[in-house]
Parts: C-alpha cells; sequence; structure tokens
C-alpha cells in the first residue's frame, strides 16, 4: 500500500476517530484499519462494541492495500509540520513474521519516519453491520443532536441505577415522531421531536452510554445536514456526510418507561421564570455545597422561596422570587439545587413549569411552558429529596433577594 494525502485531511478524519477509547482486551488493540481503494481512503477504528468509519477521497493512491498501525503515534509525531504539507505514508510486508509489516511516512520537506503494523485488524464491527439486513431511517442530523444531548446529561451526571438495562439513551420512532429517553435515580429525561418523517416506521433503539457519549460528541447542531439511521434488533449504524459511527444496542428488555410518571391530577404546581430560578439555584447550591447543607423550596403567596437549611433547623440562606402557584395554601418540599440549575439549563423557554408531588419521596416534573420553534418538546422529570421540612424564618435583612425586588 502506497499513498499520498495531505495531512489537514488526516488531523480531521482523527478528529472523528479518536471519540473512540478502544477498549482493549486480547482481541482488540488501539489501532486503525487503513484500507487504500481507488482514490479514496478508508479509516476504521473500532472494538466489539462500537466504532468510527470515515471516508477521505481524492487521494492520490499509488498503490491500493490495507494495514492496520497506530495513526495516532504517526500524528502525534508530525505535529509540528503545517498542516497543508502531503505526507506518503507507505508499506512492506515482513518476511519473516506472518501478518506483520512496517509503516514508513515521509513528509514534505524530508521528515520521515517508521513503525510497526499488521496486514490485518483484530476486530472490525463494521465488517458486521455491513453483512446484515438493516431498516434505514433519513432525518436532520440536528434531531440526533439535540436529542443525545438533552438526554444523555440525566444518565452521565446522576447517580447511576441497578437496573443494567436503564445504562443506554433510548429511542422510540412512530408515526411522525422521535423520542430520546435517559435516565438515573436523580434525572428521568424526554426530548421529542414531532412533525418527522419517520417513513411509517415503528421502532425502539437502545443505544449504551458509551456509544451514546461518543455519537454525541461526533455529531454537528447544524442546519441542511441529514443524518441516516440503520438498524435491526441487535446493531446501529449512523452515516453522516463525515463518518459512519456503528454500535451494538443493549441486549436487555426494553424498559417499561409509563411506570416512572407521577401523577399529574394530584400534583402541585407552578409557573417560574426560567432564569430567575436558575440564579437562585445557582446562589443557594453555592452554600450547600460548602457546607453539606439541605435544599428546601416553599411555595407560598406566589412567591418561591429557596432556602438552605443549617445545622439548628434555622435557614443560612435564602433566595425569593415571583411565581404563579396554581394551588392555594403553603408548600414545602426538600431539594437539590444542582439538579434544578441543571435543569434550568436544559429546557428553552422563558418560563418553567413545576409540577411538585403530593406524596413525599417522589419526583418533581419539569417541563418548557412553550414549545421551541422547531416544533419541540422537551420534559424532564426530576427527582428531590421530596421530604417536607418546616423553615424557620430569618430576619429581613438577611433575605438574598432576586434582581427583580432590589
Amino acid at each position: 500500500m502506497r499513498f499520498r494525502v495531505k495531512m489537514q485531511a488526516l488531523l480531521d478524519a482523527w478528529s472523528y476517530l479518536s471519540k473512540v477509547v478502544v477498549m482493549r482486551t486480547a482481541t482488540s488493540s488501539d489501532g486503525v484499519e487503513v484500507t487504500a481503494e481507488g482514490d479514496t481512503l478508508i479509516l476504521v477504528h473500532s472494538d466489539r462494541e462500537t466504532g468510527v468509519r470515515v471516508r477521505i477521497p481524492q487521494v492520490e493512491i499509488l498503490e491500493e492495500g490495507r494495514a492496520f498501525f497506530q495513526l495516532k503515534s504517526l500524528i502525534d509525531s508530525t505535529k509540528e509540520f503545517k498542516k497543508e504539507s502531503f505526507i506518503e505514508i507507505s508499506t512492506k510486508e515482513s518476511s519473516q513474521v506472518e501478518d506483520k509489516l512496517t509503516v514508513y511516512s515521509k513528509l514534505e520537506g524530508g521528515a520521515s519516519g517508521a513503525m510497526n503494523g499488521s496486514v490485518h485488524s483484530i476486530i472490525n464491527l463494521f465488517d458486521y453491520v455491513d453483512d446484515e439486513e438493516l431498516q434505514t431511517l433519513v432525518v436532520p442530523q440536528r434531531v440526533l443532536k439535540r436529542g443525545l444531548t438533552n438526554t444523555f446529561f440525566a444518565l452521565s451526571s446522576g447517580v447511576k441505577p441497578q437496573n443494567l438495562a436503564l445504562y443506554a439513551v433510548f429511542v422510540e420512532i412512530e408515526s411522525g415522531s422521535i423520542k430520546f429517553l435517559a435516565t438515573s435515580l436523580n434525572h428521568f429525561a424526554t426530548y421529542t421531536f414531532t412533525n418527522q418523517e419517520t417513513n411509517g416506521i415503528s421502532t425502539k433503539l437502545k443505544i449504551p452510554q458509551r456509544s451514546a457519549g461518543i455519537l454525541e460528541g461526533m455529531l454537528k447542531d447544524i442546519h441542511d445536514s441529514d443524518a441516516t439511521i440503520s438498524f435491526n434488533e441487535g446493531l446501529l449504524r449512523i452515516d453522516t456526510d463525515d463518518f459512519s459511527f456503528v454500535t451494538r444496542q443493549k441486549d436487555e428488555e426494553y424498559p417499561d418507561f409509563q411506570n416512572m410518571r407521577i401523577p399529574t391530577d394530584t400534583a402541585r404546581e407552578i409557573i417560574i421564570s426560567r432564569s430567575s430560578l436558575y440564579e437562585g439555584a445557582s446562589y443557594a447550591n453555592n452554600y450547600v455545597g460548602q457546607k453539606g447543607l439541605a435544599g428546601i423550596i416553599t411555595i407560598k403567596d406566589n412567591r418561591c422561596y429557596l432556602a438552605v437549611e443549617d445545622s439548628n433547623g434555622g435557614c443560612s440562606a435564602r433566595y425569593n422570587m415571583e411565581c404563579t402557584a396554581m394551588f392555594e395554601g403553603e408548600y414545602t418540599v426538600g431539594c437539590r439545587f444542582d439538579i434544578i440549575t441543571t435543569a434550568c439549563s436544559r429546557v428553552e423557554s422563558q418560563d418553567i413549569n413545576i409540577l411538585f408531588p403530593e406524596i413525599p419521596g417522589q419526583p418533581a416534573y419539569f417541563y418548557p411552558t412553550q414549545n421551541s420553534e422547531e416544533n419541540v418538546l422537551f420534559e424532564q422529570i426530576l427527582a428531590t429529596s421530596a421530604i417536607p421540612h418546616k423553615v424557620k424564618a430569618i430576619p429581613e435583612e438577611d433575605v438574598h433577594a432576586s434582581e427583580s425586588e432590589r
């Protein structure tokens, strides 16, 4: 094998390939399979669970072939050279050791190097998926990007569930809608796209946590760019103009998410400014984080009080703001302010509806007051400690008011 290619093209390809940190085992190695064919380079970084493939077109192929070697080492050794420089890579098979070869590299300017490689890669997951009969669906790339971004955080930032089947981002595709779901013991987030063309396909996909994180990091939130989803019961492949991604789906049975929802008919609902709630929760969380104190929310007379309970049962800090309460009387519940700030940063509307549970121990339910411009409905269930507290009154001069009250 022998070819000439711009360093910039290899760097662009590596920006995707490097997202897969190959899990090294006795049957896998952290190398890249490079195939020179026609006028195209095909690069694959894969293990038995997930993989990325990038094609570089319009390459000067002097001799077709295939090799498996450490592309990262080659790139690291050429960082000081200009990205516009061309590099020539060639291979020579060993006459003494079967399946081994030497990879030679030569940059414009005279720099050269050599490394060991092999004729074949140990594992290439694309070899499995390319031979399978798959269903396909074309969707905007930003649908996948935003769906994963706004649900994956719930899995990655929360307390891990004991049920291994939940270590995934789930995608429900039905007529006209695509819904993403992820959960931990602290969060349950869904992000639904409506008015989508699904070609009559109805299915449920299970993207493992590791694969979902890799894919989310590679996708782009841009207009006029599509992604092709190809799948069967066990495998999933995503193709864009820049890369192809493949993963095995979770083996476990698809969870029953309906059991995770709270009764909304008995919940206590408020509407509150997202920016005010974020500011107040961030302020209160500074006290909680420093001292390990309990967080408390109190709703009374269309006011929302975020309080931090001190060791004596009183308040060491309090932040209050306006809200619209859909119920009468006073309501107090324990909470985690770090989870509230996370919820506020994920919701896109100006105001947030919050459904607080009637029964202590159940989660609170956050969702935007308005849908976004792209007919996106975002909804999030937010688990709290949900243990009622009695909040002591504190002197007015010690109360930290929101900007609108100063």
